[in-house]
């Protein structure tokens, strides 16, 4: 994680410093369909964090984008997961047990949650 002196503009554009002087991190591998194989697309993921917020950027590639499947732009909508979609988790106790989860897609989609006890999700984790 890279720590920042101000904060990240969110316009979605990712042309602040940190995207020209941090490598990213990248070569990820596949959970589906192909399980440990590498990505079949580009995908480029920075973290950083500064005083109040933590950031996390990602640019993504698509090669045949009339195929991508995405539909669900209501905020925490039970859908998001069945289209394409980007999802990651912050293990605060680090522990590998527990943590904050989101997800988002290309519409604006987006979705959190609690995991607890390596599986459980509670999507209602905030709504106390």
């Amino acid at each position: 994680m890279t720590r920042l002196t101000a904060p990240l503009k969110l316009d979605g554009r990712l042309d602040e410093h940190i995207y020209e002087t941090v490598p990213p991190v990248s070569d990820f591998i596949q959970m589906e369909p192909d399980g440990g194989q590498p990505a079949t697309e580009k995908t480029e993921i920075w973290l950083a964090f500064d005083q109040q917020n933590a950031y996390v950027s990602v640019r993504a590639w698509e090669s045949q984008p009339e195929r991508m499947v995405v539909d669900e732009m209501r905020r925490d909508g039970n859908n998001i997961r069945q289209g394409e979609s980007l999802g990651f988790g912050f293990d605060t106790f680090h522990d590998q047990r527990n943590a904050i989860q989101f997800e988002i897609n290309p519409l604006g989609g987006r979705t959190d949650g609690q995991s607890v006890n390596e599986r459980q999700y509670n999507a209602d984790w905030t709504r106390r």
